[in-house]
Parts: structure tokens; sequence; C-alpha cells
């Protein structure tokens, strides 16, 4: 068990803006605490539901003895001048402190802005959402002390949920616990820029069950917000242990005795033969996983269909089993013995070659010891590898778009000249009175009156040698006059 001076804690509701040291100051004057306690804040990011509220995890020099009794929330009154303020100030603001990590809890340090891809980390059965990412008997956790570093422009994010064996009076299932999943990632997804990024998951022990249902109830879902999470988002998932077929519950069914929460715990095996692994339901959520994951259909009509890969890591050492002591109090130091078998671990899909064997324990799987672990390398190596094929997929996307632009423009580009050409052809044929414009009509000429012939006109032509008297001449409209010389 980690000592007081390791114990993390979660601070919520610090305002947007304020640095790591600006959040020392603001919790210690917010709590009252004098110079010998100090405050060391490990992470600081940006609450991923308040976009105006920054999250950290931090630790205390000496944990105050206020903060002993319970695992929280404490909440504490601030206002914008770092003054403690009563209920009635107009401004008021709350700075909430816990240990539970329920819920989603940013790790990374990269802004939002500069990120490109969603990393979810699922805890396991009666687990803690940081505790069961930390390293054992010290204080690295890997998810916010390593990971943020190797694996840039990501979002890092633990998520959390009770599971509670010893003396829990909660009936939920495994689909509640998926439904209340699939609506964080949702709302998570919701927030400008969220649907852009690419999404990771990883998960351990009964996360990975929370994991598949979840995902089968998206594949389901009428809303194409939901279904787009897993058909356009998703780029890989991670399994530690994953009870695919079920689990040895031999040693956790005397924790629960008979409790509202035996239901749960019995998802994973059989009540009456606790070491018999086929449990119905994981056999049907085995199934129809194995079909939304390797027949997922294409988001665009050029687009085929590709398989979310899936890398499950097993365990190859025997764990020890929960055993009650002298004093009430269960802890895992029972006899030693295989809780989740290669077989059920690797079943997420059988004909898969994306399996790792590691020499740990069941728990032990998810805790690393530091930078330097072989297993976090392999680990990293893989969420690697799904952030590229999340950019690869970007890339193909923001392509095909351009050339579904491209192919329209020339589309109705070619439709106008062709449009064009076949009326210059043939328009003046079919639309000719219509189109062309008529000609003005030109006036006609007025023929100014003839006067009356004088009888000069009326001299013959010949008159030089025209006989008197017998001369007669004829005009061009028939008539006839007498030559007046003549």
């Amino acid at each position: 068990m980690a000592s007081t001076r390791q114990k993390t804690f979660r601070l919520r509701g610090v305002p947007l803006g304020r640095s790591k040291a600006d959040t020392e100051t603001l919790l210690k004057h917010a709590m009252k605490l004098d110079d010998s306690t100090e405050i060391t804040v490990r992470s600081l990011a940006l609450d991923p539901q308040r976009r105006k509220e920054q999250v950290a995890t931090l630790d205390f020099s000496n944990t105050p003895s206020s903060l002993r009794s319970h695992s929280g929330p404490w909440i504490f009154p601030i206002a914008d001048d770092d003054a403690v303020l009563t209920e009635s100030a107009r401004d008021l603001r709350t700075l909430t402190l816990d240990t539970a990590f329920d819920g989603l809890t940013p790790l990374h340090s990269d802004k939002d802005s500069n990120c490109i891809v969603d990393c979810v980390a699922v805890t396991g059965l009666n687990a803690h959402a940081f505790g069961s990412f930390k390293a054992r008997g010290g204080s690295f956790m890997w998810l916010r002390d390593k990971l943020p570093d190797d694996f840039q422009r990501a979002r890092i994010f633990t998520y959390g949920y009770d599971t509670q064996l010893v003396g829990s009076d909660s009936f939920q299932s495994i689909s509640d616990l998926a439904t209340s999943f699939c609506h964080t990632l949702h709302a998570m997804r919701s927030q400008p820029g969220g649907r852009r990024r690419s999404l990771v998951i990883m998960a351990h022990s009964l996360g990975g069950i929370l994991v598949k249902q979840a995902l089968i109830q998206m594949s389901d879902s009428a809303e194409k917000s939901y279904r787009d999470i897993l058909h356009r988002a998703l780029k890989g998932i991670v399994f530690f242990g994953v009870p695919n077929q079920g689990m040895n519950i031999s040693s956790l069914l005397p924790m629960v005795g008979s409790n509202a929460n035996l239901h749960l715990l019995s998802t994973l095996g059989d009540k009456f033969n606790a070491t018999f692994l086929h449990s119905p339901f994981l056999q049907d959520q085995a199934q129809r996983f194995q079909a939304i994951l390797d027949h997922a259909p294409p988001h665009h009509p050029f687009t085929q269909t590709r398989a979310t890969p899936l890398v499950s890591f097993y365990e190859t050492k025997l764990s020890p089993t929960a055993v009650e002591g002298a004093d009430g109090q269960w802890r895992m130091a029972g006899p030693p013995a295989v809780l989740v078998s290669k077989e059920s671990a690797t079943h997420g899909r059988p004909y898969g070659h994306d399996v790792v064997p590691v020499d740990k324990t069941h728990s032990e799987l998810v805790k690393f010891d530091g930078p330097g672990d072989a297993v976090y390398a392999l680990v990293l190596h893989q969420l690697v590898g799904m952030r590229r094929r999340g950019a690869w997929d970007r890339l193909h996307d923001r392509a095909r778009r351009a050339l579904w632009r491209a192919g329209t423009i020339l589309f109705w580009f070619v439709f106008a000249v062709g449009v064009t050409l076949w009326l210059g052809a043939f328009g003046s044929m079919l639309f000719g009175a219509v189109l062309r414009p008529s000609k003005p009509e030109k006036p006609q000429e007025t023929q100014e009156p003839q006067p009356e012939p004088t009888w000069q006109d009326m001299v013959c032509q010949k008159l030089p040698n025209c006989v008197p008297g017998f001369t007669i001449v004829t005009w061009e409209d028939g008539t006839q006059w007498t030559c007046q010389r003549c």
C-alpha cells in the first residue's frame, strides 16, 4: 500500500489560465494551510467537459488530517482574487478535491488544440482509476509521468467507475456501466474540436468487458454521432488481461457474499462453479463484438472496410487471490492462481496475431516500474501505430473530399459547356424566332408627283428632221403628243 505521502489527489474547478504554481497557491489559500505543508501539482489539463476549468493531480508533503478520513470530495470556496469567500459571496467559485477519480481524469500536458488523438484508459474490477496504473510501492504513474512525453499531441485520460466488492449495495450491471461510459465518451467528443480527433482505448480486466459492451451499444444506437465514435473515430484497442471468456472468481465470491453486486461478479464466471469460464453473457458478447470490429461499415462510399486493430496482453504469472485476514480486512494474499487464462485473454479476436505475453501477475499487467520498463515500450509501440493509422485515415479523408469536390466541379463545368455548345448548334433552328431579334423594316421611298409636261417637254427629239405637223411623241406611259413645233 502506498504511503500517505504518496497519496494522489484530484483537483477540479481550477480557473482557466492558471499555471501549476498558481494552482498550488490557490489551493493552499483555500485550505488555509501553513508553510509546513507543501503542495506539488503533477499534472494540469483542461477539463474535458467544463471548458472553462482545469483538472489537476497533486500530492501533499504531509497530508492534512482533514483529508485522511475518507475519499472525499472536499469542496473549498474561492474567488478570482484567490481569497476565500463565504457561501453568500456573489462570485463564489469552488475547488473540488477527491481521491476517487471516478469518470474522466485528464493527465496530458499538451494543449487540447494541438492534440489529434484521445487515449482513454479504463480500469478493472474493484480497482482504482489512478492507482491501478501506478507502480507498486512507488510513485511512478506511466499514464501521467511518461506517456505524455512519448505520445505527444494526445489527450490522455483515465476512466474510473465504482465496482467495489466488499460491502457494496450497488446492483448495476455490465450494460449499465457501459451505458455510462458511452455517454461520457459522447459528451467529451461533443465539445469543440472533439470529433476531429482519433480515439484509442486501453482497458484492464473488467474494463475490457465494459468497453466491448459500450461499443456494441454504440453500434446499435439510432444516433449517428454515437455510431461515428465506433466507425470513424476508433483507431485501436489495447486489452490487458481482459476475461473475454470469463475468469476465476472463486476467491472473490466470499468477498461479495449475497450483496447486490453478486450479479455483476457472476457475469465473469459461474457462481456455482467459479472456475467455469464460459459465461453465456460473455459468449454472446464475444460474437457480437467480433462482428462489429471486423465488419464496421465504411464511412465513405469509396472507402473499403478495415478491421479495427486489437492488441491483447495476457499474464503468464500466477496471481495472489483474495483472503480475509484476522482483522476482517480482505487482501490479495491468498494462494496463487491463474485469474485470466491465455485463451480467455486473447479471445477478443481469436484468429488475430496481435497477442503479447507479459511475465507479470494479473494486476501488474498495467503497472510499470519506470520509463525503461520493457512492457511499457511495447505498449507505446502499439499506441504510436494506432495514432499513425488515425493520421493516415485523416489524410485519406481529406484526399477523398478534395477529389469529390473536384469531380463535382468538373461535372458541372462539362455540363455547362455541353449545354452552351448544344444551344449554339441547334438553338437557331428550335428557338430562332424567339432568340433572334427582328430586323427593322426599311422605310419606303416616296415618289414626288410628276409635273404636267410643258410644250418644251413635248418637243420632238427628232426636231431637226421631223416633218411639220406629222411628228408624234409617244411617252413611256403610252400617251401620245403631237410635236408643238411640227
